[in-house]
């Protein structure tokens, strides 16, 4: 296992609350953290294009989306939600554990089992956090973050028209957004945390460090357990509605984005 550097007592940065809230995100603060190159290439299909078609494809979709900016502003039915809080937290192997949000709260601390890489640097992200036989505690967030069902029914009704080209880039929109207003509430995280804004990292569940998608359940209960948000899962545990998005966020300044699978590097052998 990597030798990650501990945090010191010092180092471990004081949440403004404990526990979970809910907040209304406004639509143009979510566009200011729209990533354009995501939109345009993966959400509206501009691929790996360049040079001159590349160019002209952003004349394009640059005027496309101010109109479509300026409709959802003006129409203001997509209305974006989120939850986010922070939890005491310990780690031991392969598990994390989060304990109640409250001094005196009696329950068991929820268990998230997180997979390790099989070669060095034999990483998981268990390791960014102090282990429980320290004895001290350390803190986790959680966020989840949702443009609600309006966005859902809205693409349906363009498709009902046959509008299925306004469909399309309604659909690619909403998915960039999603995106858009997890950062924007990553940044409100680090903002309580009082921490730089390169500092520490957020997963997301279905990648390989946070493969099982089944613990986003426990984590929606700890974020809003009376539900508000209106989220709901499938059987195969994906989000309804469709753009909604959850993840943990990493404090840890050395915290880095990995893969669990790997291949031997012939060079070292």
């Amino acid at each position: 296992m990597k030798d990650i550097n501990p945090i010191t007592i010092g180092q471990i940065p004081t949440p403004p609350f404990w526990g979970a809230k809910t907040i209304d995100l406004p639509l143009e603060s979510v566009f200011e953290h729209l990533n354009l190159p995501a939109l345009f290439r993966i959400g509206w299909g501009a691929g790996k294009a360049s040079g001159d078609k590349w160019a002209k494809i952003q004349e394009k979709y640059t005027d496309r989306l101010a109109t479509m900016r300026a409709a959802l502003i003006k129409e203001n039915w997509l209305r974006p939600k989120a939850a986010y809080g922070f939890w005491p937290a310990a780690s031991s192997a392969d598990m994390l554990h989060i304990l109640p949000a409250r001094e005196g709260r009696r329950s068991n601390p929820l268990k998230l089992h997180v997979p390790r890489q099989a070669l060095p640097p034999r990483r998981a992200i268990s390791d960014y956090f102090y282990a429980v036989e320290n004895g001290q505690k350390d803190i986790i967030a959680f966020q989840v973050v949702s443009m609600g069902e309006p966005a859902i029914e809205q693409v349906g009704k363009l498709y009902e028209l046959q509008k299925d080209l306004e469909a399309y880039f309604l659909h690619g929109l909403n998915t960039q957004l999603t995106e858009a207003a997890a950062q924007l509430t990553l940044s409100m995280i680090r903002a309580d945390l009082d921490i730089p804004n390169k500092r520490g990292k957020r997963y997301s569940w279905g990648y390989e460090p946070l493969p099982d998608l089944s613990q986003q359940v426990s984590i929606m209960r700890l974020l809003d357990p009376d539900n508000q948000l209106g989220i709901f899962f499938t059987s195969a545990y994906q989000f309804i509605p469709e753009y909604t998005t959850a993840a943990l966020f990493v404090h840890h300044p050395n915290a880095e984005y990995f893969r669990i699978s790997q291949k031997e590097n012939n060079d070292n052998q």
